[in-house]
């Protein structure tokens, strides 16, 4: 249902108020008192789409459990913020930076995501122009016939022309148009922590596939001195062979050979596997298949680890985190966008112009004439399309609860997995360094005793073949350890390097 008030004035019409004195008039009579209301009601609303606060949907914990049970809690427990940022600055090889901005500059994953930003920034910007007039000019020209030869071609003709400007407005009355504008807003919000999070994302799988390229390269490198030393040994076993000595046999040449023969295929297969690994980083980067990766540094210290802060610090670091919260927002500013729909729409029109019979007329002012009025919606009946789009915004406020406890159950599990992981693998790394320390011991020890006869060339093989195996989990240790600690890192919602993070932020 809709009532629509309208004044109309010509220049002939009523020479005493004159053009400027319908003005004051519609002012006082129609616009005065309903944008008084309007800002009345408004008033409640001006500050747009109240943001859902985390605690009403998710109780937090006040403490990681892995903190608990690690002994390891005290400066981590103190601080509510992060120092994650930036964990890789100062340690990483300086290429690494290079390649990680390399990768997100060719990342079609980092492009769809900065797309979806702007995007979503235009679409805020449109939704935002509601609560603004609009103003337009027309031109028109146009021929009537009237009378009773209409059909038989002999009826009156009449030629009408106008050209003028038009501009209406809804007062946002009830805030619909607000929360349909604060939704937008916060979809954008959303779409830019998206972006963070893709980067932070990105940043992080070519870290953890470089130190896969460094440990593909030491396990290369490692089976390649191995290579050679058992190619060492079969020459000491063939010499003290054909030298007669007593204790050697044609089976211990022949064991000898044969692992020398296994190692050579061992290091076949090292080469394969870091030339996967370094494909697979190519292909992040971009530069797949021309672009050469060649790590030649060492593995940095991975050094103490980040501070975690307070569990509800990581509700307000994590981008998926954010993003999850603002589309709650979202949610709800749709839910009351689509409830005010039932409520009255008042919009105000006017228009002004010049309308006459011949082209040669639109230019005399006295001609012109204005209209302004106030009309006012009243929705009855749309056949259920008001109501199934509350309901219909009703199950996306919904959703997006259930998806805003989900993202944060699943970022406070992989800190506390991350965590978990940090500690074993500290103690699993202390192990297999000892390890090696006396593998490596008990190999010089065992060809020692070999040279003196002490020893068969079965007992020496063999702590070989143990050394052999320390050194090699150390390197997989090692590994791990970094990729365990850039998981911690990114699900603690810190960055990798600052200046990568920076530029992040200057492109959003």
């Amino acid at each position: 249902m809709g009532v629509s008030m309208r004044r109309h004035f010509s220049r002939s019409a009523n020479p005493e108020r004159g053009a400027t004195g319908f003005v004051p008039w519609a002012i006082q009579t129609w616009v005065f008192p309903v944008v008084c209301a309007s800002l009345l009601f408004n008033a409640g609303c001006a500050g747009g789409p109240k943001a859902v606060r985390p605690e009403v949907l998710f109780g937090e914990p006040t403490r990681w459990a892995a903190e608990a049970t690690g002994g390891e809690s005290g400066g981590a427990q103190e601080a509510d913020g992060i120092s994650a940022d930036g964990w890789l600055e100062d340690v990483a090889d300086r290429e690494l930076a290079t390649w990680v901005r390399r990768a997100l500059d060719n990342s079609p994953d980092v492009r769809l995501a900065r797309s979806r930003v702007e995007s979503s920034r235009q679409l805020a910007r449109m939704e935002a122009s509601g609560l603004y007039p609009s103003l337009s000019a027309y031109a028109s020209g146009e021929r009537r016939f009237s009378g009773p030869g209409l059909l038989n071609g002999t009826s009156a003709e009449r030629d009408g022309y106008a050209w003028g400007i038009q501009t209406s407005w809804e007062a946002d009355v009830w805030g619909r148009i607000r929360d349909i504008a604060g939704r937008a807003v916060q979809e954008r919000e959303a779409s830019t922590y998206d972006f963070k999070g893709v980067r932070l994302s990105m940043a992080g799988m070519v870290a953890k596939a470089w130190y896969s390229v460094m440990a593909a390269r030491d396990q290369r490198d490692l089976a390649m001195e191995t290579l050679q030393s058992y190619e060492a040994s079969t020459e000491l076993v063939r010499n003290r062979y054909e030298s007669g000595v007593a204790e050697v046999s044609a089976l211990d040449l022949r064991l000898a050979r044969a692992t020398t023969e296994s190692a050579r295929a061992a290091l076949a297969d090292r080469e394969s596997e870091l030339s996967r690994e370094v494909k697979a980083l190519q292909v992040l980067v971009g530069d797949y298949p021309d672009g050469r990766i060649d790590p030649m540094g060492s593995w940095p210290d991975s050094g103490a680890r980040p501070l975690c802060g307070q569990p509800s610090g990581l509700l307000k670091r994590r981008p998926d985190v954010l993003a999850a919260d603002r589309r709650l927002a979202a949610a709800e500013a749709r839910t009351g966008a689509a409830r005010k729909a039932r409520m009255p729409g008042v919009v105000f029109q006017a228009e002004g112009g010049v309308t006459a019979e011949d082209t040669e007329d639109l230019g005399d002012m006295d001609l012109r004439q204005w209209s302004a009025g106030v009309q006012l919606n009243q929705p009855i009946w749309s056949g259920g399309r008001i109501t199934a789009e509350s309901g219909y915004a009703d199950s996306l406020l919904e959703l997006a609860r259930i998806e805003y406890v989900k993202v944060v159950n699943q970022a406070f599990f992989e800190v506390e997995q991350g965590l978990v992981a940090d500690r074993l693998l500290q103690d699993k790394f202390e192990a297999v360094e000892a390890s090696v320390e006396h593998a490596v011991a008990a190999e010089q020890l065992a060809w020692e005793q070999y040279g003196s006869g002490l020893v068969d060339i079965i007992t020496a093989l063999e702590s070989h073949r143990r050394a052999l195996n320390a050194r090699q989990g150390m390197i997989e240790v090692r590994k791990e350890r970094m990729i365990s600690r850039i998981n911690l890192v990114l699900a603690l919602g810190g960055s990798l390097f600052r200046e990568v993070d920076q530029e992040s932020g200057n492109k959003q």
